[in-house]
């Protein structure tokens, strides 16, 4: 679902989806996995990351809210600005 949206939001086609008629310039996507997962692992959501930035999109992901060293997906995949914070 989240390679879907990314490529929807993007512009792309998704199966059985109305076309997006004004595709975004940013994705800004706040949530993620368990930390530590690999993008490579997921070649569909690399895929979709890399339809969006391929149509000029900037896709921004969440480092993780785990407290934990590892970055969990999309944030990890090739591409994406992995942003966190701190207190």
């Amino acid at each position: 679902d989240v390679a879907d949206a990314i490529a929807w939001s993007a512009g792309e086609a998704v199966a059985g989806v109305p076309g997006n008629a004004t595709p975004a310039s940013v994705i800004s996507l706040s949530l993620g996995s368990a930390p530590g997962l690999r993008c490579a692992d997921y070649g569909y959501l690399q895929a979709a990351v890399n339809a969006a930035i391929s149509r000029g999109v900037v896709v921004v992901a969440a480092a993780g809210n785990e407290g934990v060293e590892a970055v969990g997906l999309p944030a990890g995949c090739n591409g994406v600005i992995a942003v966190g914070a701190h207190t």
